[in-house]
């Protein structure tokens, strides 16, 4: 939780629970050794290749992608645009949730994913805003 609370300012765990165990179910293998044994969990490596040492790990194996993030942002301003703020709200919600939980492999995605950061934080306050107008003004109607 540290690393979390430091570098990304994360206090509520709660809300990426879902996430992190999809992505540990995701990045996991079941082996059958024996028929009679109990069935072998192993962690999937991203790139592996067999000239690799058997002693090194490699990567882990992600489940969530920048270009995933990528493609839910085009549908929430998709969905912005249709006037499904909700809908639009949701997504934006679940990709600042999943931001976390990416893995890039160069500083130029990690230029992309602040601007992603951004971009998705300005939406969500923006969101919020307009249904907190729409409520008031159903309200005083």
């Amino acid at each position: 939780m540290r690393p979390l609370s430091r570098q990304l300012g994360i206090k509520n765990l709660t809300l990426l629970k879902p996430m992190s165990s999809g992505l540990h179910i995701g990045s996991q293998t079941y082996l059958n050794a024996f028929p009679s044994a109990t069935d072998i969990s192993t962690a999937l490596e991203n790139g592996w290749n067999e000239s690799d040492s058997p002693n090194g790990r490699g990567p882990p194996a992600i489940v969530f992608r920048l270009s995933q993030m990528e493609a839910k942002l085009r549908s929430a301003y998709d969905y912005t645009n249709k006037g499904k703020f909700i809908d639009a709200l949701r997504l934006f919600h679940c990709i600042l949730l999943t931001i976390p939980l990416i893995m890039v492999d160069s500083w130029s995605k990690v230029d992309e994913v602040e601007e992603l950061i951004e971009v998705t934080r300005e939406y969500v306050l923006g969101l919020k805003i307009e249904l907190s107008r729409k409520e008031t003004k159903d309200n005083n109607i």
